[in-house]
């Protein structure tokens, strides 16, 4: 079936895309895949890294890097993208979702961010789902013929382990193992957002909805980590894919964590979501705390609401879609959330099925993690927050060439010190457009950094606010959100003073 939707993509012009040679081949009972642990293909600190249960995407090594920014950055990435899997030439044995080319890909959160939104092609991907397990090559041309006309898995294997060859030598030992935290790690003075300034944004973000000017706003703020000796970011990816079986555990370009929210994912023409809006701090509440949650009527109103703003956004691109009836409750070590799971049959335009970047487009910002309506929300954002939040709260995820892919809300994160806008506290509060650019970078050798972790992380939490919302109670929400990503670190969360009028027994809202 053919949808009409409206594509015309903003004036830019793609950059001169090289012809790439890409080489999947199965692993079946590959030693590697026989370790009990999901990101057993994690080697280096610079991986890009996409896992959840007994399904992940591991890539090392880059072979070119697209990035983009503006309003039309998706767009844009989409165009590129398209164009250089058209000039791809791939042998994929394997032919499935994840498999031949693939990119791995974070996008800021708003159009004027000053970070790059990017799309990155590493050397080598090795995928997993269930008990299909498979590697791929990607070549540049000057090295597309380094591999003979047909090889084979040990093949791929062998150039594999040379592209880990520098990553292992930069990489220190402890960097392989599940620590429980890092020695030495510590909260520091360094937030753009300190506690009192969040509460007093949440006090006016109160006021604004109250006088009509908006129904809802998703207000975010910062904690600074040192970490002596560098992040530890493979143990760091490990602790949370084990603690936090739930969610989806990631690393792309500097950004790490493990969120529990589904933007949007794309397989054979199926697109499913996971929506969470309703949550509850299990560190102050009992285990009625779920039952509590599941029946408060007002959370479960604002809860569909969140469902049918994601369903509106996702019409025009599916020819079925079906939502649950009543959110079920979501366990987390941390948190309770109201969740729901939406299904939809994709469908397409006039040159052919949409893709996951398509329906990306469509649907980014959630209401979730912006507020209603995400337009207007996200201007009065920036006016209150006077940030430029980066990859937070962006999609995350990756793509293959034949337009699957998994994208989910860079939530429950930390960004690597050097991996932000480089001017943070310079948002744009006006209501311009952004020029979309965007650019090719091709790093040459083997695409490894070759650089010392960084010793700081950027950690990240929002909070919905609403008419009713309590000061206090959303900064306690924020650390509970931290709390996934301070755990993994090695550093206990502060206990904020809770505020007069603080009720341990509301259900907190935002994702």
């Amino acid at each position: 079936m053919t949808t009409s939707v409206n594509t015309d993509e903003p004036a830019f012009s793609l950059p001169s895309l090289p012809h790439l040679r890409v080489i999947t081949r199965a692993r079946g009972t590959h030693p590697a895949m026989a370790a009990p642990a999901t990101l057993a293909d994690v080697a280096g600190p610079w991986d890009h890294v996409w896992a959840r249960g007994e399904t992940s995407m591991v890539g090392a090594g880059e072979v070119l890097r697209l990035q983009a920014r503006g309003d039309g950055r998706i767009d844009a990435l989409a165009s590129a993208w398209r164009a250089l899997s058209s000039a791809a030439t791939v042998d994929d044995a394997v032919a499935a979702s994840g498999t031949g080319l693939a990119a791995f890909s974070s996008v800021a959160f708003s159009r004027a961010s000053g970070r790059d939104s990017v799309l990155i092609v590493p050397r080598v991907v090795w995928g997993r789902n269930g008990d299909l397990a498979w590697i791929t090559v990607i070549l540049d041309p000057e090295e597309a013929d380094a591999l003979g006309p047909d090889p084979s898995r040990d093949d791929l294997e062998t150039y594999a382990a040379q592209v880990r060859r520098k990553a292992a030598s930069d990489t220190r030992a402890s960097d392989g193992v599940v620590l429980a935290g890092s020695a030495g790690a510590r909260i520091v003075d360094d937030a753009h957002t300190s506690e009192a300034r969040f509460q007093d944004g949440v006090r006016e973000a109160i006021q604004r909805i109250r006088s009509g000017e908006l129904a809802k706003a998703v207000l975010s703020r910062d904690v600074t980590v040192d970490v002596p000796g560098g992040v530890q970011v493979v143990p760091t990816l490990q602790a949370l894919a084990a603690r936090y079986t739930d969610c989806w555990v990631y690393s792309v370009d500097g950004i790490i964590g493990a969120t529990p929210e589904m933007l949007i994912e794309a397989h054979e023409g199926i697109a499913r979501a996971r929506v969470l809006a309703g949550t509850l701090d299990r560190a102050n509440h009992g285990e009625d705390g779920a039952f509590q949650l599941a029946n408060d009527q007002k959370q479960i109103e604002e809860h569909q609401y969140a469902i049918d703003s994601l369903v509106e956004e996702l019409k025009p691109f599916v020819t079925e879609l079906h939502s649950p009836a009543a959110p079920f409750v979501l366990t987390l070590p941390n948190v309770w959330h109201l969740a729901s799971d939406v299904r939809a049959r994709i469908g397409a335009s006039e040159t052919g099925p949409y893709s996951v970047l398509d329906l990306l487009r469509a649907v980014h910002p959630t209401a979730a993690v912006c507020g209603t309506p995400r337009l207007h929300a996200g201007r009065i954002i920036r006016e209150i927050e006077r940030l430029d939040r980066g990859a937070y709260a962006g999609p995350v995820g990756w793509v293959d060439a034949r337009g699957n892919g998994e994208f989910g809300i860079a939530l429950r994160c930390g960004v690597l010190e050097g991996y932000g806008p480089t001017e943070p506290t310079a948002a744009y509060v006006g209501q311009g457009t952004f020029p979309t650019e965007v650019t090719l970078t091709r790093p040459g050798g083997d695409g490894d950094t070759g650089e010392p972790v960084p010793e700081r992380i950027r950690l990240w939490a929002g909070c919905g606010i609403v008419a009713d919302s309590e000061p206090a109670a959303e900064l306690q929400e924020t650390w509970a959100k931290m709390r996934p990503m301070l755990q993994a670190l090695g550093v206990a969360a502060p206990r904020p003073q809770l505020g007069e009028g603080f009720s341990r027994g509301r259900g907190e809202r935002a994702v």
